[in-house]
């Protein structure tokens, strides 16, 4: 029997049959629910809540939010154990660039990358390399002592870089992403791991 996201089998049996209740794959960043009710003999009947947890997508502020979780769309990681290294790929079309009124970097829900790379205390914003279309790439590097990480349960944590000094030209450049399309790079590395890296490279379709 399908049923919504579910699906539940055998759809009849006797006694003390057992029922096997798969989820479809989940691409939403939005928890979703279902209510299954399994009725017997002589007038028994129960009813069993499902719930299925949201992808944890990351969100990176630079000036301007990219944010996955707007259109439920998926990302890659691949991770390569010699170098410690994970890259996270992002494929998104413009519509998921929000401006942001705040003044930091910051790279949210670090959740997304486990359990591959932890992100907590001791991670920091490394570099920012940002490529407008039919433009030469620009590496911004930042000091390891500049960023905060603030844990929080449910996401997995926040890595922020407060007042960045070139925070009006990157946000300048990720307005030129919107109208072009364009590439963005952010690497996060641990100061007590070592070697540990964590690339976020974002594909911005105009």
């Amino acid at each position: 029997m399908k049923k919504s996201f579910i699906t539940v089998s055998p759809d009849s049996g006797q006694n003390d049959n057992v029922l096997n209740i798969v989820c479809d794959k989940t691409t939403l960043s939005m928890e979703r629910t279902e209510v299954l009710n399994v009725a017997g003999g002589g007038g028994i009947s129960k009813t069993i809540d499902i719930f299925q947890s949201g992808v944890l997508y990351p969100i990176i502020d630079l000036g301007f939010i990219i944010d996955g979780t707007i259109s439920g769309m998926d990302f890659e990681k691949r991770y390569t154990e010699s170098s410690k290294t994970l890259e996270a790929v992002f494929n998104y079309p413009k519509t998921a660039l929000l401006s942001s009124n705040y003044t930091y970097f910051g790279v949210f829900n670090l959740g997304a990358f486990r359990p591959e790379v932890v992100i907590t205390t001791g991670w920091f914003i490394d570099t920012i390399e940002i490529t407008v279309v039919g433009n030469s790439p620009k590496t911004f590097t930042y000091t390891s002592d500049g960023s905060t990480f603030t844990d929080d349960y449910f996401s997995g944590g926040q890595l922020v870089y407060l007042n960045p000094y070139n925070y009006n030209l990157v946000k300048t450049m990720m307005n030129d992403i919107i109208s072009l399309g364009g590439e963005i790079i952010v690497t996060m590395k641990s100061s007590t791991l070592d070697p540990t890296i964590c690339i976020c490279d974002c594909i911005i379709n105009p």
